[in-house]
């Protein structure tokens, strides 16, 4: 099926930090949608933890009252569809954290995606990217405090072509897998992202809603690589059912 041209929201996401751990293939595969199979870099999958900023938020150009500004914490992995002018590259949440109710009645009702609502937190402070940025997220769940954090300074610069960091970046499709109806992919469109150099990180990582087990002690693992993504206006677009 050709995909849909109609933009479903627009939003700015920024500061964007990604903490990206290796994990087992055989842990990622059966939460593949049907129609889709991992995406490996050099033989290895990952998991990645990442907390943004979401802004200036419109669906369908209507701009929503109290949700011009707020953090997002999601936790995804990385899998592939082919078609017929090669494959489609994107990621499979597996969790994503918010406090907006109506965001997370939004994404699940029309993405079925798996939002749960829980405490959230954010700062940012230094905002020249000549100079040092400090960015931090935190969340709590079953009563614990999470948080990571990164300090980081610019230039800002393209991620290298067949990179880990260009495997993680650059995505532009969203696949989800859905009860008892066909499993759904839907576009993301925004232009290239940037990166900052990390210079250091702290964590603190105890649980994240609706996760299994198997997937929350991969969590607690060294990360394969920490990135700070500058970010930009994003555009989702309607979901379409995809099929094996």
């Amino acid at each position: 099926m050709t995909a849909p041209s109609r933009a479903f929201l627009t939003a700015h996401w920024h500061h964007l930090v990604m903490v990206n751990i290796e994990i087992c293939p055989n842990a990622l595969r059966p939460y593949l949608p049907i129609g889709t199979e991992l995406d490996f870099h050099q033989g290895r999958t990952f998991l990645s933890l990442i907390g943004f900023q979401f802004s200036k938020m419109r669906v369908r150009g209507i701009s929503i009252p109290f949700h011009q500004h707020f953090e997002q914490i999601n936790l995804r992995f990385y899998a592939r569809r082919k078609e017929q002018n090669g494959w489609r590259r994107g990621v499979v949440f597996l969790s994503e954290l918010t406090n907006k109710r109506s965001l997370l009645w939004a994404a699940n009702h029309f993405y079925g995606e798996q939002y749960s609502h829980t405490k959230t937190t954010s700062f940012v402070l230094g905002p020249d990217q000549n100079e040092n940025q400090t960015v931090h997220y935190s969340w709590e769940s079953n009563r614990k405090r999470n948080f990571i954090q990164v300090k980081a300074r610019g230039p800002l610069v393209l991620p290298t072509e067949g990179t880990e960091a260009d495997f993680i970046v650059n995505r532009f499709s969203g696949f989800t897998a859905r009860k008892q109806k066909p499993s759904t992919e839907f576009l993301i469109k925004h232009p290239p992202w940037r990166l900052w150099t990390v210079q250091s990180f702290l964590c603190s990582i105890h649980d994240l809603p609706a996760i299994p087990v198997s997937i929350g002690k991969a969590l607690s693992q060294t990360p394969s690589s920490v990135l700070m993504v500058d970010g930009s206006p994003v555009t989702l677009y309607e979901s379409w059912p995809i099929h094996s």
